[in-house]
């Protein structure tokens, strides 16, 4: 997903590894996308085949070969590095690949394929820089294109019988309790400019009869959509876990190598969050854009003075929402991959824990555990104080 673009400076992407392995590949792709060629990890998995031992730099710039980039390996001391043509890759812990953003002062911003975005002082980071950098420029033959797949919502989906007709239904049902929300204040209203001044007794005993009906007919059309919600998620989720499950269990061998049992499993409960995308939360914002526009035709026709603050306010919140999403975005990328390291790592131990009583090493994994356990949690940590700031400038 591509984030706004507030300015026209180039933006360096960070992308993740999915494979154990790809941790080049996944820096070629920050490079290519840098340089104009917007691409992404399947596609150059696809057209580069990569060892189960990872890349080494010599394949590195023959894939960067590959997609027109040309590069210059360079061996030099961590305090030359503000003089790299930047954004570069560093060889890094002798064994994995980093790109190098920015140098700020005496810190390094970059982008790890596999822990994200991290700022380092360059005391830090020379216990991992190996005094290998590679510099990549675009080629004669280099052309700024968009080669990503994209995929579609009907791929997510798959066939799900009944699927629209339910949705249909929820909508129904949400659009009418919109409609009975909007038409109280009309009566409440009546009763004031009507009833009020009249003292008109009939008046105000019909007016009651039908504030009544509204509130059962709301009460009854909120159980109605609440039901049809809980039926379409349960059954739509059912239908897609299982999917998944048969499309998981026919991948190849290899697929199940380069990836820890940690990673899968998140990807697998993932698909919970993916359907409550795709349904609540879509449905939530249909209705939400619905009662946003009525209301703003009744308040025009109020007071226009009014709907151009509201608007305005809209405006406001929309822009620091977008100027928020790109660290909320960050965070939960960190608290994901944390909780799939600790997951797999408890899987692992669960797994081994005979080989690991045999050989008297349970303290030397809880450690390990207890470690990958505070990490989840300072990320959680961390996102959750974006979420607070981001929830206190929502209201």
């Amino acid at each position: 997903m591509d984030t706004l673009k507030w300015t026209g400076r180039k933006q360096l992407p960070l992308t993740r590894q999915t494979e154990s392995a790809e941790c080049g590949l996944a820096c070629l792709v920050m490079m290519a996308c840098w340089h104009g060629l917007q691409t992404d990890l399947p596609t150059l998995r696809e057209r580069f085949s990569i060892s189960s031992q990872g890349m080494t730099l010599q394949r590195l710039t023959e894939c960067a070969a590959g997609i027109g980039l040309s590069s210059r390996a360079v061996r030099l001391e961590l305090e030359d590095l503000r003089s790299l043509s930047l954004p570069c890759i560093l060889h890094w812990n002798m064994n994995h690949f980093v790109v190098l953003h920015k140098v700020r002062g005496s810190r390094l911003v970059i982008h790890d394929p596999e822990k994200g975005k991290v700022t380092l002082s360059l005391q830090d980071a020379g216990k991992h820089f190996t005094g290998v950098a590679l510099e990549l420029m675009p080629a004669s033959d280099f052309t700024a294109r968009d080669e990503r797949k994209k995929i579609h919502l009907r791929q997510l989906t798959g066939k799900t019988p009944g699927l629209l007709s339910a949705m249909s239904r929820i909508i129904v049902f949400a659009v009418a309790l919109e409609i009975l929300t909007l038409g109280s204040p009309l009566l409440n209203q009546l009763v004031i400019d009507e009833v009020l001044v009249a003292a008109d007794q009939s008046l105000l005993t019909v007016i009651i009869i039908a504030l009544l009906l509204m509130s059962l007919t709301q009460m009854l059309l909120s159980l109605a959509r609440q039901w049809a919600s809980i039926t379409l998620s349960v059954n739509f989720n059912m239908q897609w876990t299982a999917r998944v499950f048969h499309h998981l269990v026919h991948l190849p061998l290899a697929w199940f190598d380069a990836r820890s049992k940690g990673s899968i499993n998140a990807r697998f409960e993932a698909v919970d969050t993916i359907q409550q995308a795709l349904t609540t939360q879509v449905l939530e914002g249909i209705l939400d854009v619905l009662l946003v526009v009525t209301a703003l035709c009744m308040m025009l026709l109020y007071s226009p003075e009014m709907t151009l603050i509201a608007v305005l306010a809209a405006i406001f919140y929309g822009v620091l929402r977008a100027l928020w999403y790109p660290s909320l975005r960050q965070s939960a990328e960190d608290a994901w991959d944390a909780g799939a390291k600790e997951s797999g790592h408890f899987l692992e131990t669960l797994n081994g824990i005979l080989s690991l009583r045999i050989n008297g090493v349970t303290a030397h994994r809880e450690a390990a555990w207890l470690n990958l356990n505070v990490a989840r949690r300072n990320t959680q940590l961390r996102q959750s104080r974006l979420l607070m700031c981001y929830d206190i400038a929502h209201t």
